[in-house]
């Protein structure tokens, strides 16, 4: 029952065993009141089931699974935002201190395609990370910082990742782990087309999960002439 579409019907059925799966459909201003929504959230959690469009008992309207958002493009020798996702709600935008965006096994998924241009000379590194919120949150794993060969113009790359919470709380953890492809004549050596994110010792970051947060895609360029630029962003919520 994954990768569920937006709901439009109240019941589901297992294409493998023909099963009849019922599912509690919420729309705008049906949860009422605050206490009305955590007592379903309660009820959700005592069967073993998950709200499949939040964490929190949001609607596909409101919390689609699928978010489309726009790029940027960074250029300069300085850590820079390419990307930031939608917020993701924290426990404590709950007055009765349950729900929020995270559990343990909730995942994204990030895909990015854009195009990069490097300098005449002197073009130096492209390294890639993410993180919380800005350039000075917790990262997930930085990559390796990649030579760019000179001269190249509006080169295709593309960046998949998947975001994993471990725990949550005041230090919950996410583990998040991807890769970055670009075409080889973007590099001094072409071995570096395919690069994993992070380059080694994948380990979590912490995060407050009672609190709001976004994760964002950043960039460290080795010119002032080199650029990057996103075209395509997207932010999915598989579970």
């Amino acid at each position: 029952m994954r990768n569920l579409p937006i709901l439009e019907r109240p019941h589901l059925i297992d294409r493998d065993h023909g099963r009849d799966f019922e599912l509690w459909v919420a729309k705008p201003h049906h949860v009422a009141a605050e206490v009305e929504r955590v007592v379903a959230v309660r009820e959700l959690f005592r069967r073993g089931l998950r709200p499949i469009s939040g964490g929190d008992l949001v609607t596909a309207e409101t919390c689609p699974r699928v978010d489309i958002v726009d790029g940027g493009s960074i250029a300069g020798t300085s850590e820079g935002v390419l990307v930031t996702s939608p917020t993701y709600a924290g426990s404590g935008a709950s007055t009765m201190g349950t729900g929020g965006f995270w559990y343990p096994s909730r995942a994204i998924r990030v895909l990015l395609r854009g195009v990069l241009t490097t300098a005449s000379s002197s073009q130096g590194n492209l390294t890639l990370n993410w993180r919380l919120d800005s350039t000075s949150g917790a990262s997930l794993g930085a990559g390796a910082a990649l030579a760019l060969a000179a001269s190249q113009t509006n080169l295709s790359w593309e960046f998949e990742g998947h975001i994993v919470c471990r725990t949550v709380g005041t230090s919950g953890t996410l583990l998040g782990m991807g890769r970055l492809l670009a075409n080889s004549a973007a590099y001094s050596t072409a071995a570096n087309e395919v690069a994993l994110i992070p380059a080694s010792a994948p380990a979590t970051a912490t995060i407050d999960t009672t609190a709001n947060h976004t994760i964002v895609i950043t960039v460290t360029l080795g010119s002032a002439s080199d650029s990057m630029t996103v075209k395509q962003a997207f932010f999915e919520v598989l579970n």
